[in-house]
């Protein structure tokens, strides 16, 4: 599968539908992490060490005393075992009820 059709394939049947990736938050106005974690707490998705984690992280983060390569394989090895399926609905679901605004 081409790399466009990989990411875009679920809204083929969307006419007009467009597809960014907003990396540095200009498109969205707040911090689409903060909405998917704040989900992820509510549905009790998150367990206590992968809080414990990312509490570290944060805290690292703000000491200036971690990197963001540091903090993306922590994040992967917290999402070892999860449905990539599970995430996309996940993302839909907080887009539909958070971000979206019409």
């Amino acid at each position: 599968m081409k790399i466009y059709q990989r990411f875009t394939h679920h809204i083929q049947d969307r006419p007009g539908a467009i597809v960014f990736f907003d990396l540095d938050g200009t498109l969205i106005d707040t911090h689409s992490v903060k909405a998917v974690f704040a989900e992820q707490l509510r549905a009790g998705d998150i367990g206590v060490s992968e809080l414990v984690d990312l509490a570290s992280m944060s805290v690292r983060f703000m000491l200036q005393k971690g990197n963001f390569e540091d903090a993306l394989k922590e994040s992967l090895a917290n999402m070892a075992g999860s449905k990539v399926k599970d995430y996309a609905e996940l993302g839909d679901k907080v887009f539909r009820e958070k971000l979206f605004q019409t």
